[in-house]
């Protein structure tokens, strides 16, 4: 039964992929609305590079250097996210306006995507459509004799259901947080733009409270996602540090394996009765599944911004996605002179500021 199973699976996606013989079967997931062949195909090599025109944002510039680092991992070239010149790159996108911050079911979420032989340009209304695009783009990358090439072809593609949903029960069966976010990965390459996320039932309440927090403690039996767990996934082993403070738990995810040099170096001073240890890491590093991994693991980025952004560090992790918000404004150059909060002292009611040779003063 399963052999069937997958036999018919496959003949269906080839034969929803080629149209009267006249067209290569390619796998595409979900099947753009038309393509259209042309002659010839685009190589991808170590120079393969892209520019953004027109309307682009944090959601945008986010996905681009995804798309980059999937490429990357698909081809095995290290692929640089370099800013580049429209009229010198491989892939030219261009959004024409913004979305709403919030996607709203209905949006214009079409996309016209043309490979050339040296050129391919990716076209859309808004950032959704680009998004789109981009997954389609890594379908059509394929092994050839004389490299990785993308064929040339013409795709014009929008949805056809407006709500395209997964439906994720962590209330029933926790889940840890890692797979959500694998989860995530995995619905942006087949276009998917819902995620219902089921939080609370009365076999758990999954998500710590800090105004009642025996609803996560009482009803979770401790499986439960706290408020800013995995936010830098630090990667350690707890015990190892003799000054390490005290902590509730272990750290979210293993130590970061040592280099073979390194590994040598460590089990050297064992030997010698000493106790070395891992150094706590910030990175966004599977070394259990390295095909999925952000981090490669490069040897570029020590005391440097990631190329990958990879860095599990505040910019990453928490002033990039902050910007994506339209009320959210970035403000260099000055020096936080103290906080000010309410008479509880739990919330911070004014921020004072010197910049400039000036003072300042923000609330909410």
């Amino acid at each position: 039964m399963r052999t069937l199973t997958i036999l018919v699976t496959a003949v269906f996606f080839l034969l929803s992929t080629a149209s009267a013989g006249s067209q290569p079967q390619f796998m595409f997931v979900p099947v753009p609305t038309t393509v259209e062949l042309g002659t010839g195909s685009l190589p991808i090599t170590r120079s393969f590079s892209l520019a953004i025109t027109g309307f682009h944002d944090g959601r945008t510039d986010r996905g681009a250097q995804r798309f980059l680092v999937q490429l990357s991992r698909q081809t095995g070239m290290f692929l640089k996210p370099t800013a580049s010149e429209p009229s010198k790159v491989t892939l030219l996108i261009h959004a024409d306006h913004d979305s709403e911050p919030v996607q709203k079911v209905g949006e214009d979420e079409s996309y016209d995507l043309t490979i050339g032989e040296s050129l391919a340009k990716l076209h859309a209304a808004n950032p959704l459509g680009i998004l789109h695009g981009l997954q389609t783009f890594l379908q059509l990358v394929e092994i050839t004799p004389s490299g990785f090439r993308v064929p040339s072809v013409t795709i014009k593609d929008q949805p056809r259901f407006a709500w395209r949903g997964l439906l994720i029960d962590v209330a029933r069966h926790f889940i840890p947080l890692d797979v959500l976010k694998r989860n995530l990965d995995g619905m942006e390459a087949v276009k998917m733009n819902v995620l219902h996320l089921h939080l609370t039932d009365h076999e758990g309440f999954r998500v710590e409270s800090k105004s009642y927090p025996k609803l996560h403690q009482v009803r979770s039996a401790g499986a439960y996602y706290t408020q800013a767990e995995h936010l830098y996934d630090v990667h350690g082993e707890r015990g190892e540090d003799p000054t390490d403070p005290p902590a509730s738990g272990p750290y979210d995810y293993p130590a970061v394996s040592h280099e073979p040099r390194i590994q040598h170096l460590n089990e050297d001073f064992q030997r010698a009765g000493l106790k070395p240890f891992h150094v706590p890491l910030g990175v966004m590093l599977d070394e259990s599944n390295t095909r999925k991994s952000r981090c490669i693991r490069c040897s570029t980025c020590d005391g440097h911004p990631c190329l990958v952004y990879a860095k599990s560090d505040a910019q990453v992790v928490c002033v990039d996605p902050a910007l994506d918000h339209p009320n959210v404004t970035l403000i260099t150059n000055a020096h936080v002179q103290r906080l000010e909060t309410t008479a509880s002292g739990r919330e911070v009611s004014k921020v004072i500021v010197q910049r400039n040779g000036a003072t300042e003063v923000y609330s909410a």
